[in-house]
């Protein structure tokens, strides 16, 4: 999703303790397959865009969850120790960095430019992390806050659109989320204008229940 994204009140901006608490109790499968869900996107996306193959970045993204599994029960789940969503990260990091090293030796400067701090020049040919201008851990962690606002954002319109009739949820998606007029979304949906403002004024409060209740969730 390309177009410009709302930022609802900080919905992001806190750690899914419950479900962290109940992964460390034991982890029921669906806890697990909760996880993998909310995550899952988040992983393969920052993958991607560290410059890793789908192939790459799907085994980045299982050596990520399985590495988790592993070490999760030494990771304290309370808020005043520290991030969930930096612990992950640095997780995730690492088995990016594997999936590098596991390239020719051409690639493996990139791989040690994440390790520390440089920017992999000098590097013979040019590998697809190249493309990241940065330092690359600083970019690479700003990739991974722009995944997570992404990620929260599609779970929070997927919820809403569970609850909204297709053609509201249409309606509000063009006009909230891409910013469209009302008058070129009414046109688009053969509507009315004063349509368009009905449904923003019914949806949108429901959209921001939702995205209150994913607080404490992702984060």
């Amino acid at each position: 999703m390309t177009a410009a994204k709302p930022k609802p009140g900080g919905a992001h901006t806190r750690t899914h303790w419950s479900l962290v608490r109940r992964l460390k109790a034991g982890g029921h499968e669906e806890a697990w397959q909760e996880f993998y869900t909310a995550y899952r996107p988040l992983i393969h996306g920052l993958a991607l865009k560290s410059g890793l193959s789908r192939e790459e970045a799907e085994e980045a993204v299982q050596d990520t969850v399985t590495c988790v599994f592993k070490s999760l029960p030494s990771f304290n789940a309370d808020p005043a120790a520290g991030s969930f969503k930096s612990w992950l990260f640095r997780v995730a990091q690492w088995r990016i960095i594997n999936q590098l090293n596991k390239r020719p030796r051409r690639t493996s400067a990139v791989a040690e430019a994440f390790r520390s701090g440089g920017d992999g020049s000098g590097t013979a040919g040019t590998a697809p992390t190249d493309k990241i201008p940065d330092s690359a851990p600083n970019a690479l962690e700003a990739l991974w806050d722009a995944e997570w606002q992404e990620n929260a954002l599609e779970i929070a319109l997927s919820r809403l659109k569970q609850v909204a009739k297709a053609r509201h949820f249409q309606a509000f998606y063009l006009h909230v989320i891409k910013r469209q007029s009302p008058s070129q979304v009414a046109k688009a949906l053969g509507t009315t204008v004063e349509q368009v403002y009905l449904v923003k004024c019914r949806l949108l409060p429901v959209f921001k229940r939702i995205v209150r209740r994913l607080e404490g969730r992702l984060l």
